[in-house]
């Protein structure tokens, strides 16, 4: 049986093939996290990127996207038990809010890359849109 498909019981006792497309799936759940995010729902993180700009987040949904802030959050490092954490020294506010945005939404415009910014580490997206130590992107 693939991933895709599982077996739905009825009454009877029967087993009946139940197959689902997952992409639709995965879609819906990133839109539905993105809302979450977007209205700042059940939110339990805030990253200061500017001293007048608070980015609430979800610590699972930041740690499951992105091996810079899983080791940040579930390390033990001193950001694992903070409310609110400080980005400031990562790098610029705006890509770091695009970056995040990216998580939540997978959509990304990359509008010319500079060399050796720090803020290149938060994003690993299976290749699809990796980035490396030695580059980062200026998003719009």
């Amino acid at each position: 049986m693939s991933s895709s498909q599982f077996l739905l019981e009825t009454t009877k006792n029967e087993a009946l093939p139940l197959d689902f497309n997952a992409a639709e799936y995965s879609s819906e759940l990133l839109q539905n996290l993105n809302r979450l995010f977007t209205d700042e729902c059940l939110c339990d993180v805030g990253l200061v990127v500017h001293p007048e700009r608070l980015i609430r987040a979800h610590r699972c949904v930041l740690s499951a996207a992105s091996p810079y802030f899983h080791a940040m959050l579930t390390s033990g490092l001193r950001e694992t038990s903070l409310d609110v954490i400080d980005m400031q020294a990562v790098g610029d506010p705006n890509i770091i809010e695009k970056l995040v945005a990216f998580i939540y939404t997978g959509l990304l415009i990359v509008v010319r890359v500079i060399s050796n910014l720090p803020v290149s580490k938060l994003v690993n997206s299976d290749g699809k849109c990796k980035a490396s130590s030695d580059w980062s992107a200026t998003v719009t």
